[in-house]
C-alpha cells in the first residue's frame, strides 16, 4: 500500500501551526542570519534608503577557568572593548572587568566614518577533555556592564536565558533592542544602548584549564571614509518592515540562546517565530512579491553608483 503524503505535506506547509509564509522561501539576510541561510554582509532594512557598505567581522579566542572553576565573560557591542572578562572572588564578580578590543577593530575603523551593528552571533564550543567534564554554563543578556559587576555568580545563573551542562556548549544571537543609529565605530560607547551585552557564566568547571573556544561574528553596516576600498562596495537596502519585525521577534532569549548541540530544536523555534512575525507584518492577501521588489530597487540604485563614484 503506498504511503500517504498528507502528513509530510502538512509538516512542510506549516510552521508553529501557521501556514508557511512565502517570505521564508527567500528570507531577508537579517532574518537569514538566525535561520542559518545567510553568512555574508547584512544591511539594516529601515526607511533610510542610502547606499552603504557592510561586512561581517569575526573574532576567535579561548576562555580558561579560574582556580575555583569559574568563568564570567561578556561579548560587548563596542569594537574597542569587544570582550570583557571578570575576576571571580568568593563567588562574586570583580567590580572592574578586563576589556579586549575586537581583532579587526583597527582595520574597520580605518574604513568606516560612521557605522552601526545589525546583528551578532556568539558560539561557545567546549574543548576540554571529555573524561573530566564537569560544571554548567549559562547565557544571559544584560543591557549594562553595571549589572554584571559585583554580582554573585549564582545570581547571574538565576537570571540567565538558558543553562546547560558545560560540554554541550552554547550559542547566543543578538538583535537590536531599538533601531540602530549611525555612530562613531571607534567610540567606547559604540552600540551600547542598542545591543545587550551577551554574558557567559560557567561554574563547577575543572580548575585553571582552557575549556571553551569562542567565535564571535558581528554584522556591521557603515558609510565608508572617502577614497577607501569600501567605497566600491556600496549598495542600497530597501525598507522591509516585515523583515524587521521577524528579526526582532527572533532576538529575545527564548529563541536566540540555545545549547550548542541543540541546533535542530533551535531552528524549529526560529523558523516558527519568523513565520508568525511575517504573518503579522505582511498578511497574505495577494501574491507575495517582496523579493522581486527588493531586487528591483537595489538594481535601480546600483545603476547610478558608478557615475557617482566617478564624478
Amino acid at each position: 500500500m503506498p504511503k500517504s503524503k498528507s502528513k509530510s505535506s502538512a509538516r512542510v506547509a506549516s510552521l508553529g501551526g501557521l501556514v508557511k509564509h512565502p517570505a521564508l522561501r527567500q528570507p531577508h539576510p537579517l532574518v537569514g542570519v538566525m535561520l542559518g541561510t545567510h553568512q555574508g554582509p547584512v544591511r539594516y532594512p529601515d526607511t533610510a534608503n542610502q547606499a552603504t557598505a557592510a561586512k561581517p567581522l569575526k573574532m576567535e579566542y579561548t576562555l580558561s577557568s579560574d582556580a575555583a572553576g569559574f568563568i564570567v565573560s561578556t561579548v560587548v557591542p563596542t569594537l574597542s572593548g569587544s570582550r570583557a572578562d571578570y575576576v571571580v572572588t568568593a563567588g562574586i564578580t570583580a567590580g572592574t572587568e578586563t576589556n579586549y578590543p575586537h581583532s579587526q577593530n583597527a582595520a574597520f575603523v580605518a574604513e568606516a566614518r560612521v557605522a552601526r551593528m545589525v546583528a551578532v552571533h556568539v558560539k561557545y564550543t567546549y574543548i576540554g577533555r571529555e573524561d573530566e567534564t564537569s560544571g554548567f554554563i549559562s547565557g544571559l543578556r544584560i543591557n549594562s556592564a553595571l549589572d554584571t559587576r559585583t554580582q554573585a555568580v549564582d545570581a547571574l545563573h538565576t537570571g540567565a536565558d538558558h543553562t546547560c551542562r558545560a560540554n554541550r556548549g552554547l550559542e547566543m544571537y543578538g538583535m537590536p533592542t531599538q533601531d540602530p543609529r549611525w555612530e562613531n565605530p571607534a567610540a567606547g560607547t559604540f552600540m551600547i544602548t542598542t545591543f545587550d551585552n551577551l554574558v557567559f557564566i560557567a561554574s563547577g568547571l575543572p580548575f585553571s584549564k582552557p575549556l571553551f573556544r569562542v567565535t564571535v561574528t558581528k554584522w556591521l553596516e557603515y558609510q565608508p571614509i572617502e577614497n577607501t576600498l569600501s567605497e566600491h562596495d556600496l549598495a542600497l537596502e530597501p525598507s522591509d518592515p516585515a523583515a524587521l519585525a521577524a528579526a526582532g521577534s527572533m532576538g529575545h532569549g527564548g529563541v536566540a540562546t540555545h545549547p550548542g548541540d541543540d541546533k535542530a530544536s533551535f531552528l524549529e523555534r526560529a523558523w516558527s517565530t519568523a513565520n508568525a512575525a511575517y504573518h503579522i507584518g505582511q498578511p497574505l492577501l495577494t501574491n507575495y512579491v517582496v523579493p522581486k521588489a527588493r531586487e528591483f530597487l537595489i538594481a535601480q540604485a546600483a545603476q547610478r553608483l558608478p557615475l557617482l563614484l566617478g564624478a
